[in-house]
């Protein structure tokens, strides 16, 4: 197959040199692809490479490579197959590395590549990371957003699915023209039928994602998510830059990621994480974050390649954060971890007000150890979600948002703690340690952790659950006796975020936030597989619930 069916061209006075491709791979299907060259003397430049299966970025695409033409730099990105014109049958991750790995040997061909810095976000990142262990001579970095390598934990949180995430993102990429709503995919009963009974065609591989909630299982270990697991410590990019944000859904298993790099990779990282979300919008507005330069996903990249690429530098181990409330930049040489907790502890008080109380202040004692406060849980009626970090098809539900009310429905409990004397900065995850009980045979608890500043609005910073099934990890599934009390640890994702002075901390206790996270059907059998969820009754021993704070 002839790779240049499109002869290239360029008019007197462009900066860019254009080349559309359909550049054959290994088993002989052309994938097409888009060459940018500056029009230089230069016999050989940089080459920026990007692997998508979104067609619709192509024009965004297009204007980049010209304005990277007019730095020095050539472009070229590549459509997967099976999307925007390129042959072939689109399926999720099967041919990404062979096809990525055919594209690098064309780019060692071509003698006006001089070097290859590999560049992606979300799936666009996967493709790249797909890459790290099979690297060409000619690739000499590689700066990657929004994308973990343990697929496990951004499906799953402690055993509940993340619809906002996966649902959505399958129902965008099914490759048929799907029936139904969003919303009415997320209620449907039971959810292993919902590509059939409400799309109107069957996908495979959205099954298999419902299937294995526990992280044990060996459809994450083995096959195609164990081998992108394993390439944490498997990748040998020279120089590696890895960009999150703070309300991004990939953060938790990008942290992963990075402490899985071995020593030596690490020592050629930057791990930067700001305060954006999965398309690099700034959330926690209201805490005045100033849009600029620092903060510019395209602005990081250009640094980062100009570094690496145009003056040859070899960076080190470095790792940056934006401290959100602060607003400022954070930097050190390792992912840092709080060296202090501060401990709230939840109280229920004669008046009937739900406080937490540092632990130091008002240790239980043994009189206050039957303090409960209970409520019931309907799966067909969860508490919606209002703000969150997982959320990816409910873009005006993302981010930091304005909360209702204390209690504001009969199924959620709100503790909140006392005014802050002065400011206090936290970096690292957040934990909410409970003692529960429930009249079902299985079900889940949810934390929202809130900032309620001084004129009484409160904004979530962070969300987090777990099932009862799931209390000892997410590798194992423990059955529940119901009635029984249990120990839950309900551990959130890092964030570093300054409280003001004056501002309170406020949890709010509830059993579901839909549709972040799956509506627990309060049953021991396979979330995906029931059909009729029924309602619980759910306790709290509040003198053994717990707050931990990870204090900067």
């Amino acid at each position: 197959m002839d790779a240049e069916r499109i002869t290239p061209t360029a008019a007197s006075g462009e900066t860019a040199i254009r080349q559309e491709l359909m550049l054959p791979v290994r088993d002989g299907i052309g994938l097409k692809t888009f060459v940018y060259r500056p029009q230089s003397k230069a016999a050989s430049v940089p080459t920026l490479v990007i692997r998508t299966p979104y067609a619709e970025m192509t024009d965004m695409l297009t204007k980049q490579a010209e304005a990277f033409c007019r730095k020095g730099y050539a472009t070229v990105f590549q459509l997967c197959r099976g999307t925007g014109g390129s042959e072939g049958e689109w399926i999720p991750y099967v041919h990404e590395k062979s096809d990525g790995q055919d594209l690098l040997q064309f780019l060692e061909r071509e003698s006006w590549c001089k070097s290859i810095g590999l560049v992606g976000t979300s799936y666009l990142s996967l493709n790249a990371w797909l890459l790290g262990d099979c690297l060409t001579p000619k690739v000499k970095t590689a700066f990657l957003g929004n994308f973990g390598l343990d697929r496990h934990h951004s499906a799953y949180s402690g055993g509940l699915f993340r619809h906002d995430i996966l649902t959505g993102w399958s129902m965008m990429n099914a490759g048929f023209a799907v029936k139904g709503t969003y919303e009415e995919s997320c209620r449907h009963w039971p959810m292993i039928t919902t590509d059939t009974e409400v799309w109107g065609g069957r996908l495979d591989w959205y099954r298999d994602y419902l299937s294995h909630p526990c992280s044990g299982d060996p459809y994450w270990g083995e096959g195609f998510w164990g081998e992108v697991r394993r390439l944490g410590k498997n990748v040998k990019f020279p120089s590696l830059c890895m960009v999150e944000g703070w309300f991004d859904h990939h953060l938790g298993s990008a942290i992963r990621s990075y402490e899985w790099l071995s020593d030596e990779m690490r020592a050629h990282t930057r791990f930067v994480v700001g305060p954006w979300n999965h398309g690099y919008g700034i959330e926690a507005s209201h805490k005045q974050i100033e849009s600029r330069e620092d903060l510019s996903f395209g602005h990081l990249m250009e640094a980062w390649m100009d570094e690496v690429l145009l003056r040859e530098e070899a960076p080190v181990c470095d790792v940056r954060f934006y401290e959100i409330g602060a607003n400022q930049w954070r930097r050190f040489d390792s992912f840092p971890r709080a060296a202090m907790e501060k401990i709230l502890r939840f109280r229920v008080k004669e008046n009937g007000e739900k406080r937490l109380i540092p632990m130091e202040e008002d240790p239980a004692g043994a009189d206050e150890r039957t303090q409960t406060a209970s409520y019931r849980y309907d799966p067909k009626d969860p508490a919606p979600s209002c703000g969150g970090e997982t959320m990816l098809v409910s873009q005006k539900l993302l981010g930091c948002k304005k909360q209702p009310g204390l209690d504001y429905r009969p199924d959620v409990l709100s503790f909140v703690s006392e005014p802050f004397t002065e400011a206090l900065s936290l970096a690292g995850s957040m934990t909410v340690h409970l003692k529960v009980a429930s009249t079902a045979k299985d079900t889940a608890f949810c934390a929202k952790i809130c900032e309620e500043q001084a004129d009484g609005s409160a904004y979530n910073l962070r969300t987090t659950i777990c099932a009862l099934g799931f209390r000892g990890g997410s590798d194992h599934y423990e059955a529940y006796t119901p009635g029984t009390f249990v120990d839950l640890e309900l551990k959130a994702t890092d964030i570093a975020w300054r409280f003001d002075a004056g501002s309170r901390i406020r949890v709010d206790i509830s059993s579901s936030d839909f549709p972040q996270y799956a509506a627990h059907p309060n049953s021991d059998a396979l979330w995906c597989t029931v059909t009729e969820p029924v309602t619980a009754t759910q306790t709290l021993c509040c003198a053994d619930c717990t707050l931990s704070l990870p204090v900067w």
